[in-house]
C-alpha cells in the first residue's frame, strides 16, 4: 500500500493481542478441562469405549461466558467502526453456532442412513462413532471456509466495480477553478472539441458545518461515520433541480423558482449519523459569514456514478455575493483524453484538471492490496482449521490403525479402507463448504451494500472453485494423515496385542 511502514514496538496492539489471545484460550479450553477435572479415576477405562456425557461444574460455564463476552467486547472496544465490529462479532458467533447446528446434523443423519456400500457404512460409522472430532472439524474448517468465500466475493465485486463499471460510467476528467467570467467561454471550448460529451458544470463554495439545531458541532452527538464531515471545510453548492444521480426519499425538494429563506438538501446517510431531519437547522460558516438554513429533504445519492454530487446542496440566492468558482466534468474516449487536457489547460491555465483513470487505477490498487493482505488472513484461519483436522487425525491415530487392522483380518482391501477413509473426510469437507458458501456470501453481501456502498453481483465460479480446492486440500491432508493407518500391518499389530 502507499503508506510508509513506522517501524518500532508498540505495546497497546501487543497487549491487546495478547490479551485476544488469552481469552479465546479460556473460552474453548475451559468446558474439557472443566469435564476432565470431574471424571474419577476407576472410570478412566470405560471413557475409552464410552465417552462420558457430562457438563462442566457451574463456575466454569460462567467462566466460558465471561471469556466470550470479554472476547466480544475486546474486539468491539478496540475497533474504529464499533458498530460495524459489533455486527461481526454478532455474525461471528451466530456463524459458529450454525456450524455446530450442521455437525449435530450431520451426525444425527450419519446414524440414521445405511447405505449398502461399505466403505461409505464405514465413513458414516467414523462420523457418529463415540469421540469423533466431527462437530471441532466442521466448526473450525467452515469458518476459514465462509472468511475465504467471503474475501473472494469481495475482491471480485471490488476489482469489478473500480476495474470495469466505474470507468465506464465515470468522466474522464474534473476540472476544477473555473473562475466565474470564464464559465462561457470554457463551455464553448468543450461543446468545440470532438468526442467530448456527458459535459456538467456547476458552482463550488467551501464552508463550514458549525452548528447542529443550534448547538455547537463540538457538542453535538455526531456518528463516527459521520465524523468526516465536521473535521474540515465542506464543498457546498446550489441548484434548483435535483442534482442526477441522486433521489430525493423524505422531505420535498423546493420550486424551480424559489427565492426563500435558505433551504438545505442533505445527505441521507450524513444526516442518520448526525440526528438530523426535515425540518431541523444547520449553521455553515462560508468565508467567515454564519449562514443558518433549515433542511428541506434528505438525498439518497450514488456516489459510484463519480458525478458532480454534493453532500450539502442549498437553494437558490443562499449564497448570493459570497465568492465561488466553478467545477466541472466532461467525457471522452481514452484516446482523446490527452488532446482534451491539453486544450483545457492551454485556454486556462488556472484551471486544474484532475484524469479520473489515474484515481480509479490508484483506488484499484489499494483495494486489491487490501484483499490480498485479508486473503493472507483467510489463510490462516483456514490453516487453523487444518490443524484442528491434523490433531483429531492424531489423536485418533491408534484407533484408525486398530480399525484398518481389524478390517484387514476381516478381509477388507487397501482399497476399501482407503475409500472409506476418503469418504469420510469427502463428507466433513462438503458439509462444511456447502454452509461456509452460504455464510460467506451472506458476509460478503452485508460487507458490499452496507459498508463499502457499491454494488453486489454473486460470482459463482470464484466461489465454486474456492470451495473444491478446499475439500481437495481436506482430502489430501487426511489422506497423508491415514496414510501410517492403511501402511499398518496386521501380522505385526497383532503380534503387539
Amino acid at each position: 500500500m502507499p503508506v510508509g511502514p513506522q517501524l518500532g514496538l508498540y505495546w497497546q496492539p501487543l497487549a491487546t493481542a495478547a490479551l485476544d489471545g488469552l481469552l479465546a484460550t479460556l473460552a474453548f479450553a475451559l468446558w474439557p478441562l472443566g469435564i476432565a477435572c470431574e471424571v474419577r479415576a476407576a472410570s478412566l477405562f470405560r471413557l475409552l469405549i464410552e465417552p462420558a456425557d457430562k457438563v462442566p461444574p457451574v463456575w466454569v460455564i460462567a467462566a466460558i461466558a465471561l471469556s466470550g463476552l470479554g472476547l466480544g467486547a475486546l474486539a468491539v472496544l478496540t475497533a474504529p467502526e464499533r458498530v460495524t465490529s459489533l455486527w461481526f462479532v454478532a455474525g461471528a458467533a451466530g456463524a459458529l453456532l450454525a456450524f455446530q447446528l450442521l455437525a449435530r446434523g450431520v451426525i444425527a443423519l450419519a446414524r440414521i442412513l445405511r447405505p449398502r456400500r461399505a466403505s461409505l457404512r464405514l465413513a458414516l460409522a467414523n462420523l457418529h462413532r463415540p469421540g469423533a472430532p466431527t462437530s471441532g472439524v466442521v466448526a473450525s474448517l467452515g469458518l476459514g471456509l465462509a472468511v475465504l468465500v467471503s474475501i473472494v466475493l469481495v475482491r471480485g465485486n471490488a476489482a469489478s466495480e473500480f476495474g470495469e463499471i466505474l470507468p465506464q460510467r465515470a468522466p474522464s476528467f474534473f476540472f476544477i477553478d473555473i473562475q466565474p467570467d470564464q464559465a462561457a467561454d470554457f463551455d464553448k471550448l468543450l461543446a468545440s472539441l470532438p468526442g467530448v460529451e456527458e459535459i456538467a458544470r456547476v458552482p463550488s463554495l467551501r464552508g463550514r458545518i458549525d452548528q447542529l439545531n443550534g448547538m455547537a458541532v463540538e457538542k453535538a452527538q455526531i456518528a463516527p461515520e459521520a465524523e468526516w464531515a465536521v473535521r474540515s471545510e465542506r464543498g457546498l453548492t446550489y441548484a434548483a433541480l435535483p442534482p442526477e444521480d441522486s433521489r430525493v426519499i423524505e422531505g420535498q425538494w423546493w420550486p424551480k423558482d424559489y427565492s426563500g429563506p435558505p433551504l438545505i438538501s442533505l445527505d441521507a446517510n450524513l444526516a442518520r449519523g448526525m440526528n438530523l431531519k426535515p425540518g431541523d437547522t444547520m449553521t455553515l460558516n462560508v468565508l467567515g459569514r454564519e449562514l443558518t438554513a433549515t433542511i428541506a429533504n434528505l438525498r439518497e445519492i450514488d456516489w459510484t456514478s463519480l458525478g458532480l454530487n454534493f453532500a450539502i446542496v442549498l437553494s437558490p440566492g443562499s449564497l448570493d455575493g459570497a465568492p465561488e468558482t466553478d467545477i466541472a466534468t466532461a467525457r471522452t474516449a481514452p484516446e482523446n483524453e490527452t488532446a482534451l487536457e491539453a486544450a483545457v489547460t492551454d485556454r486556462f491555465p488556472n484551471v486544474s484538471a484532475i484524469a479520473v483513470r489515474d484515481v480509479l487505477t490508484s483506488l484499484s490498487a489499494i483495494v486489491d492490496a487490501i484483499a490480498r493482505a485479508m486473503t493472507a488472513a483467510a489463510s490462516i484461519a483456514i490453516a487453523a482449521g487444518v490443524l484442528v483436522l491434523a490433531g483429531a487425525i492424531a489423536s485418533g491415530r491408534k484407533r484408525r490403525i486398530y480399525e484398518a487392522v481389524l478390517l484387514k483380518v476381516l478381509g477388507a482391501e487397501r482399497k476399501g479402507v482407503l475409500k472409506g477413509f476418503v469418504w469420510e473426510y469427502g463428507l466433513l469437507g462438503a458439509a462444511s463448504a456447502a454452509l461456509a458458501g452460504a455464510i460467506g456470501t451472506l458476509m460478503a453481501y452485508v460487507t458490499l451494500t452496507r459498508i463499502m456502498r457499491v454494488p453486489w453481483q454473486f460470482l459463482p465460479v470464484p466461489v465454486a472453485l474456492t470451495l473444491v480446492l478446499a475439500v481437495l486440500a481436506i482430502l489430501a491432508f487426511g489422506w497423508l494423515g491415514t496414510g501410517r493407518a492403511l501402511a499398518a500391518k496386521a501380522a505385526d499389530y497383532l503380534r503387539n496385542e
